[in-house]
């Protein structure tokens, strides 16, 4: 996917985004509010979805899982799309031998989340400071920033048969499955936010709102991602957290 690297950093475009969807068949493209009205701002100016730094800490070998564990720091700025549409990660479908766990460091996001697996609803998960979510292997997510600008590490597992590509991300992440045709957008009064979707999608799954859990509740006695995987790195407490993540399969 087109992306600018600053050192260690990916900054990622809205550009860029809509320029890898157009390359995948119609049912694998991103899905924005109002994507005609969309590119015609983009005409002459351009829109920052995030920047991402990729390997915060170095990456460290699994303890009960076969592969290794990467964690990546993404800053959202919190301004809205010209649509209006809150502004976004790309939104994809996690391999399906890969979890995923996120913490917010900083401000608020809502993730919008399908769990892998035939009837499953869409879920809006709202993830203030400190919250945690854990992501079963195979789920969508789309991350959406309702406020100011948010900080979010995400812990990500790599089996040792599939190496990540350059930057640590893989080709089978992005517009390779039907996108979940749902997304939040400014209400009209300006505040808040509403949910927009395909009125024409012959699916359409229902919505469950929720709130995540604070770290402490969520995977007790862990510290912060950075921390759990970094210089402090504790083979035990890694030990717990996979199996906390794999033998519950619960998430915040």
């Amino acid at each position: 996917m087109p992306q600018t690297h600053i050192g260690n950093t990916v900054v990622r475009k809205l550009s860029g985004v809509l320029a890898s969807s157009d390359e995948s068949s119609p049912e694998f493209r991103g899905y924005f509010y109002q994507e005609p009205l969309l590119r015609d701002h983009l005409r002459d100016r351009d829109h920052v979805l995030y920047e991402a730094e990729r390997d915060v800490v170095p990456s460290s070998d699994a303890v009960d899982l076969d592969g290794s564990w990467r964690v990546d720091r993404v800053v959202y700025p919190g301004a809205d799309l010209p649509t209006g549409e809150l502004n976004r990660s790309t939104g994809h479908w996690n391999p399906a031998d890969q979890w995923e766990i996120f913490e917010v460091e900083c401000g608020e996001i809502v993730l919008l989340v399908r769990m892998p697996g035939p009837d499953k609803p869409v879920e809006l998960i709202h993830c203030g400071q400190g919250h945690v979510v854990v992501l079963e292997p195979g789920a969508w997510h789309l991350t959406y920033v309702p406020g100011e600008s948010a900080t979010v590490c995400n812990a990500y597992f790599t089996p040792s048969q599939q190496p990540s590509h350059p930057g640590g991300e893989r080709e089978d992440k992005y517009f390779t499955r039907p996108t979940v045709r749902y997304g939040l957008r400014r209400g009209d009064d300006g505040e808040g936010y509403v949910v927009f979707r395909d009125g024409t999608d012959p699916e359409r799954p229902p919505l469950l709102r929720s709130t995540a859990k604070p770290r402490q509740e969520a995977l007790p006695g862990m510290p912060s991602l950075v921390s759990l995987f970094g210089d402090e790195r504790d083979a035990n407490a890694v030990g717990m957290f996979e199996r906390y993540c794999t033998g519950a399969g619960q998430r915040g």
